[in-house]
């Protein structure tokens, strides 16, 4: 029995085979039934769909096997990943490599053995479809080219349980993601919430208190009337710009009122107020279309984007493009390494982005142009219904 030489491409070949998971996976009825077929173009009595590991050889689907795996050492197998084509063994008795094969002279007495190379995508070969039988056999040229055929099905059944994996992990990763995006939008609800009582409390009450304590005074003093009411009118004025600061904060949009250009122009005057970071923004066109749940959204965006630009210490500039002559188009230019960006914190902020964009049956893209500036560009319909 002579031991079959490794691949050339050994390394890669293993690589590959790893990558599609396929080693100690239960049987499944997809190999199974191609395992069947392969029976009935030979007519041999065993078959075997196996893959070839660095020690070992794994069978996903056999007939008329004993056995799950085998050593390398053994294993026909491993002469048949050597080949392009279907490698035929008439009898294994006159075959040097074979002849005291355990697998030849005891157990299942293999005479008639023949396997075509089960060939990756990449091209590496990672396994075999083989048939055997006890007794002297040939193979048709059109048996040779079926045997192939059901390699290359093997092949396809490995791409797409590899697909399939990639999908759910992926899905997995949108579960998290959405779950964490979640949980930070319930935060800054509370947050929210928080900030809203506690200026009820802390401010509003305590000026409102304080009025009540001016009016009080003035009706117990005639002299000092005029200056008791001027204090509560200024207290007053200071409740109403609070009121109207606070109410603008939490939902700033009422395009009846103020235009969504002059709020947006505001909240990024603010922004830079805030922040190291330098804000130009272009305007074109009107939006006498617009409606209120896309103008909020709209705003919520690059208020959003904003927040996530300010997190990076690497920008420095960052120009905004509106356009609203067909349909609402937004282009977000910053400058700053991409490199630099915490991605585990930028997928939450950015689904968030991409959520209000999804609730408006809108599209976007991302990319990092030449000088490392990225682009994040944002189309929104006008007038369009809001998805349910």
């Amino acid at each position: 029995m002579k031991k079959a030489q490794l691949p050339l491409d050994e390394e890669v070949r293993l690589a590959e085979l790893s990558a599609y998971k396929i080693m100690d996976t239960p049987t499944e009825k997809e190999f199974d039934e191609l395992a069947e077929l392969a029976r009935t173009i030979t007519g041999c009595s065993g078959v075997a769909i196996s893959f070839i590991e660095k020690e070992r050889q794994f069978f996903k689907a056999g007939i008329g096997l004993p056995v799950r795996e085998t050593s390398r050492d053994i294993a026909m197998c491993a002469h048949t990943i050597l080949e392009k084509e279907v490698m035929v063994v008439p009898d294994a008795r006159e075959d040097d490599r074979f002849v005291d094969n355990p697998f030849v002279t005891t157990g299942i007495m293999v005479r008639f053995y023949a396997g075509a190379p089960i060939v990756s995508a990449n091209g590496h070969n990672i396994g075999t479809v083989c048939v055997f039988d006890p007794a002297v056999l040939n193979m048709s040229d059109s048996q040779k080219r079926s045997l192939e055929i059901v390699s290359s099905q093997v092949t396809k059944l490995l791409e797409l349980r590899l697909k399939n994996r990639i999908i759910m992990d992926k899905a997995g990763e949108l579960i998290d993601i959405e779950r964490r995006t979640l949980q930070q939008t319930l935060q800054e609800q509370e947050r929210e919430r928080q900030s809203i009582g506690f200026e009820l409390h802390e401010n509003f009450a305590q000026v409102l208190a304080a009025c009540l304590m001016y009016l009080n005074m003035s009706a117990e003093s005639k002299e000092l009337q005029s200056t008791f009411v001027a204090k509560t009118q200024q207290e007053l004025n200071k409740v109403l710009q609070e009121i109207r600061k606070m109410s603008k904060a939490y939902n700033p949009i009422s395009l009846d009122v103020v235009s969504l250009e002059d709020i947006i122009r505001d909240y990024i005057h603010e922004f830079e107020q805030g922040s190291d970071v330098k804000v130009r923004i272009d305007w074109k066109g009107s939006y006498d279309t617009m409606r209120p749940e896309t103008a909020i959204n709209f705003f919520r965006i690059i208020v959003q984007y904003l927040q996530l630009v300010c997190s990076r210490t690497d920008v420095a500039n960052v120009v905004i493009r509106v356009d609203l002559r067909e349909e609402l188009r937004l282009s977000i230019h910053s400058d700053g390494d991409p490199e630099r960006v915490d991605v585990e914190k930028q997928k939450i902020s950015i689904n968030a982005i991409l959520s209000r964009i999804d609730f408006c049956n809108g599209s976007y893209d991302f990319k990092v142009s030449s000088g490392s500036n990225t682009v994040f560009r944002v189309m929104l319909p006008l007038a369009e219904e809001i998805a349910a």
